[in-house]
């Protein structure tokens, strides 16, 4: 395919601007630090979406299954699942890779590579699909927590405020019920 081989080619600056218009989902000051410091320590989110980005850009460039690509995302995935934005905002940087190309190749040719630039863009919204489904898990996964952590809290403050009492489970068992009434 001679469209992925021009894109390999340019893929430092894909990647460079893809990252730069994913960052735009953040506010500035965040962004700006996000992007400036590529310590993985410091700069834990920053370096996981840098390192994410590229991994789908090598994986869509060198025709990786859609299944391996999300599979090395997780970590992409989980960041992007515990902050405070809808689905749609959360996931459209991957749907903002086909306009990343498109600017990269310019009119002219996007317009020569048309039919291998539709196939790429296919794999794209069938990554998006399988991204959206991995990051409904971890929010399912986060509200499980959440709901766990309430139904402790609650339990210990009944406790605390002596609202409730336990029944030992040796006790339920010397419980009869008369189902004959």
């Amino acid at each position: 395919m001679e469209l992925k081989r021009l894109l390999k080619e340019r893929k430092a600056a894909l990647v460079k601007r893809w990252l730069e218009v994913t960052l735009e989902s953040y506010p500035p000051e965040t962004a700006r630090f996000f992007n400036s410091q590529r310590d993985q320590f410091a700069n834990p989110v920053g370096h996981t979406l840098s390192q994410g980005l590229e991994t789908i850009v090598d994986g869509l460039l060198n025709d990786k299954d859609v299944h391996a690509i999300i599979s090395s995302l997780d970590t992409l995935v989980k960041v992007r699942a515990v902050q405070d934005q809808k689905p749609s905002q959360s996931l459209a940087f991957v749907l903002d890779l086909k306009g990343v190309v498109r600017n990269e190749l310019g009119p002219g040719m996007a317009a020569r590579f048309a039919d291998e630039l539709s196939e790429l863009e296919t794999a794209i919204d069938a990554l998006a699909l399988f991204l959206f489904d991995a990051y409904m898990k971890c929010r399912e996964s986060i509200y499980d927590l959440k709901v766990k952590e309430f139904k402790r809290m609650t339990n210990r403050l009944l406790k605390l405020a002596k609202i409730t009492c336990e029944i030992p489970d040796r006790d339920l068992e010397d419980i009869s019920i008369d189902t004959t009434k």
